[in-house]
This record gives C-alpha cells, sequence and structure tokens, in this order.
C-alpha cells in the first residue's frame, strides 16, 4: 500500500493583483483503495516541498495551501497553490511545529510613559532652594522600554506570579528566534505575568503564559529611586534629638520643617550638598524559573 507516481498535469493557471497566485495540479498514482489522504499529502510535500517551500521558478513565490481530490478509487488530483501573499508567524510555526508547546517565544517592544516623583535631577543634583532647603517632590516625565513576552507551555506553577514587581538577580536574555535581547542584572522590572486557560491544537493541550519586561536606562540607581537625607530628628552622641529653630523671642522651639542629615544621622553641616539615601525597593529572584529566559552569553 503506497503511492506509486506523483506527476505534474497540463492544468496550470494563476493570478496577478496586489498579490500574486499560481497553482498547479499534480496526477497522484497509488497501489492501493486503501491509500488515503494523508498518503496522498506525503507524496505531494515529497515532490513540491513543505509549507513556505520557494518556488522552482521564482523565489517570491511561496507553497501555500494543497487541495487533494480523489478521482479514481487509484488516482487523486492534487492542486498545489504558491503565493506571494505575507506568511504571519503563526501560520508558519502551526506548519513547522504542530505542538505549540515546541513554538519560539513571541517578543515584541514598546516605550512607555510613566510619572515619576525624582529628589535629584538627571546630573544627579538634588532638588533644594537657594538656601538648601528640599524642594517639594515634582512628577517627571519617565519613558520605559516595555518588552511583551509570551510562551506556550505545557503546564504552569502558582509560583511564577511571585514574579510580579520583582528584578532580574542575574543578566538573562530572551529571543523570538531572530533578536535577542539581553538584560544585565537588576535592569529589568517583571511586571503583568498571566496564564492563560487549557486550549488545545493539533491534539495537544497547553496553555499560554505572558508577561511584561520593564527595563529601566538609570545606569545609577536602576529601580531603586534615591531619597534625600532629611528629617525632624538627628542622632548627637548616640541619642534621638529634635532639630530646633530660634523663634522670634530668641527662644528655641521645633523645626518646622524637615532638616538635612549627613548620611548617618548627624545634622548637615551649613553649604554642604544633600545627601541622597537609597532603598532597596525591589527584590532580586532568579528569572530563569520563568519559561521565557535563558542565560545571557557573557
Amino acid at each position: 500500500m503506497s503511492v506509486v507516481s506523483c506527476k505534474k498535469m497540463p492544468e496550470r493557471g494563476g493570478q496577478f493583483e496586489d498579490y500574486d497566485d499560481t497553482y498547479q495540479t499534480y496526477l497522484v498514482t497509488c497501489n492501493s483503495r486503501d491509500d488515503d489522504f494523508f498518503a496522498v499529502r506525503a507524496a505531494v510535500e515529497a515532490e513540491v516541498g513543505p509549507f513556505g517551500t520557494a518556488h522552482p521558478s521564482n523565489p517570491f513565490y511561496t507553497r501555500r495551501n494543497v487541495r487533494v481530490d480523489a478521482r479514481t478509487a487509484l488516482h487523486w488530483t492534487a492542486y498545489v497553490n504558491w503565493s506571494t501573499r505575507p506568511i504571519s508567524n503563526d501560520e508558519r510555526e502551526r506548519e513547522q511545529f504542530p505542538n505549540p508547546i515546541d513554538r519560539r517565544v513571541k517578543m515584541g517592544a514598546d516605550s512607555q510613559e510613566f510619572q515619576v516623583y525624582r529628589d535629584e535631577d538627571l546630573d544627579g543634583k538634588a532638588y533644594v532652594n537657594s538656601a538648601g532647603d528640599p524642594l517639594e517632590p515634582q512628577p517627571f516625565e519617565d519613558s520605559r522600554i516595555v518588552i511583551p513576552v509570551q510562551k506556550h507551555v505545557a503546564t504552569w506553577d502558582a509560583s511564577w506570579f511571585l514574579y510580579n514587581n520583582t528584578t532580574n538577580s542575574a543578566a538573562v536574555s530572551v529571543t523570538d528566534g531572530v533578536s535577542t535581547v539581553t538584560i544585565d542584572a537588576e535592569y529589568g522590572l517583571f511586571k503583568g505575568f498571566r496564564v492563560s486557560d487549557l486550549k488545545e491544537e493539533n491534539g495537544y493541550q497547553y496553555y499560554t503564559a505572558s508577561g511584561q519586561i520593564h527595563v529601566t536606562t538609570n545606569t545609577t540607581y536602576k529601580w531603586n529611586l534615591p531619597r534625600i537625607d532629611q528629617g525632624f530628628y538627628y542622632l548627637s552622641g548616640g541619642n534621638r534629638k529634635r532639630f530646633t529653630v530660634k523663634n522670634i523671642s530668641d527662644e528655641d522651639q521645633d523645626a518646622p520643617t524637615e532638616q538635612l542629615l549627613d548620611g548617618e544621622g548627624a545634622a548637615l553641616s551649613s553649604g554642604n550638598d544633600p545627601v541622597m539615601l537609597t532603598f532597596t525597593d525591589f527584590a532580586a529572584s532568579d528569572w530563569l524559573n520563568l519559561p521565557f529566559f535563558f542565560t545571557a552569553s557573557v
């Protein structure tokens, strides 16, 4: 039980407009009445190539759909189509990888606008007035690189949701098979993780996991924004004391505003630049436990 031959037939043609299409017919001869569509398909693809194969006369035409009809018990007619119409990645990968889990990560890139409150300018100069008093924080426009990622997975783990709002503890890479993005340690912030409901395709069951990678361009602090060291109290001789100022009667009274500190709890000497403090705002995690990433090459 097998296909005996696959030969070109006279019937052929095409059309040309915004995109061009052409077709060729083939006569497929079998030696058994039990030879079915799958045997005929294998014979035709052996002759003309799988989905996406370039036409032998023009590489801009690629093989698309094939229709087969049984004309007699032992003879089939195959209509093979080539076209210049664009092929989407989804179409190509469905043909190349019947199991969705084997398909590549989907990855894009965008820039999104946010507002952040900053205590210093781009040169690292604290926002203070001419007398050295901190200015009230104001919102500033901030543009972030945002990379949405998506991957089909066989199963998922609830612990993956714990990676929301974490930074990458080590450099990681993500690729869609053509472009590769490497994110240095702690420059990425993972957000918006979700998992789809159970899906099925070609007999395979799978889920779609997705999320967003936010990438900072701040090489000094990364995601940990600085704060001016200031307060109503200071340390002196191991004791915590309240800042005071003189009133109009030359008497000490509690300072009505926060005063600058030197980074170690003492009052900042007059004329010195404000001290900036940094804190760990986001936990660092091993992103390699997520299905999107692999170890960045050094």
